[in-house]
């Protein structure tokens, strides 16, 4: 059995329900699974075939409706799966990374300069920059952020983004958001979309919250550090 048949089986049976009831929800769910019978549930299950890769992802947002993924057998399953594929998803996201950014040794000579976004000449660029890159390392459709609505969190009295060049070559960039705890935390247990995020779930200056890193990239390990570093070096008004 592969992994989603044996997560179909299992929220099968955490539910106690039938393959015809199972069949019925699930038509309900999506009408592209209309057409969907025990016979070929069953055969899902089995592994004897496999569904396809669009109506995988139906399957596994209609288990997650269902609360299968917060415990229990299907969470098991799926956390092993992603222990397996986080070697090489690493792998494939670094060598991506490294390409978009750019790949070339860093001269041991130089000063970097670091440059506050909101008091930034090109801003406007260097938000485009920003989006280009996210969007091409997100799966298609993923990364919905305007510049207009990045430009508007990044100038909030709360926020943090800076930039650093050395002579005027672009080494990387760096965006903290302080969002209200409340906020984060619906965030972080995927009840609402960092997209959502508007002015009032930002904190004040002097208001406790939590910062939210919503893009974070440099050439070089020295350049991303010199960018984490910044945050709390940089004076603050």
């Amino acid at each position: 059995m592969n992994p989603i048949s044996q997560m179909l089986y299992a929220c099968r049976k955490s539910h106690h329900m039938t393959q015809q009831s199972f069949v019925s929800e699930l038509s309900q769910f999506s009408n592209d699974f209309k057409g969907l019978n025990t016979v070929t549930l069953s055969r899902w299950e089995t592994g004897t075939t496999t569904p396809s890769l669009h109506k995988k992802k139906l399957l596994l947002h209609f288990m997650a409706s269902k609360g299968c993924f917060e415990s229990g057998e299907c969470h098991d399953i799926a956390r092993k799966q992603y222990e397996n594929l986080l070697e090489p998803l690493s792998n494939v996201f670094t060598r991506n990374y490294q390409y978009l950014i750019g790949n070339l040794p860093e001269r041991r000579v130089g000063k970097y300069s670091l440059y506050d976004l909101k008091e930034f000449t090109e801003k406007k660029e260097h938000i485009e920059h920003i989006i280009d890159i996210e969007v091409a390392t997100n799966s298609t459709g993923y990364y919905i952020l305007t510049p207009q609505k990045l430009l508007e969190w990044c100038e909030h009295p709360s926020s943090f983004s800076v930039v650093t060049e050395r002579k005027k070559q672009h080494l990387g960039h760096f965006i903290m958001l302080k969002i209200k705890n409340s906020v984060a935390e619906e965030i972080a247990c995927y009840k609402r979309s960092e997209f959502s995020l508007n002015r009032e779930d930002f904190c004040g200056i002097n208001e406790h919250g939590t910062y939210f890193v919503h893009a974070l990239y440099g050439r070089s390990p020295k350049i991303a550090a010199l960018l984490n570093v910044g945050a709390y070096l940089v004076p603050r008004e």
